[in-house]
């Protein structure tokens, strides 16, 4: 089964979230399969419960929430016309 998350320290809620969140893992090193959900109060995240902390962790994960339904725009990697 090797490492697993056992444990998410909270730092920063963020702002501004219309619906709960989904959790997502992003393993650094190696291993899948961890699987959390997080609590919003009024429009931040106050906690996050793990409900399966996945196989085979050999780094420390990232961790983003995601807003199901909201729309994430980039910037344009292209150069300026001259």
């Amino acid at each position: 089964m090797g490492n697993v998350v056992t444990n998410v320290r909270l730092t920063d809620g963020g702002t501004s979230y219309s619906a709960t969140p989904t959790v997502d893992f992003t393993a650094s090193v190696g291993g899948s399969g961890a699987v959390a959900v997080a609590s919003v109060t009024p429009a931040s995240v106050a906690s996050v419960t793990i409900t399966n902390g996945g196989t085979n962790l050999t780094g420390t994960p990232t961790i983003n929430f995601v807003e199901v339904g909201v729309r994430v725009l980039r910037p344009s990697r292209r150069s300026p016309a001259a």
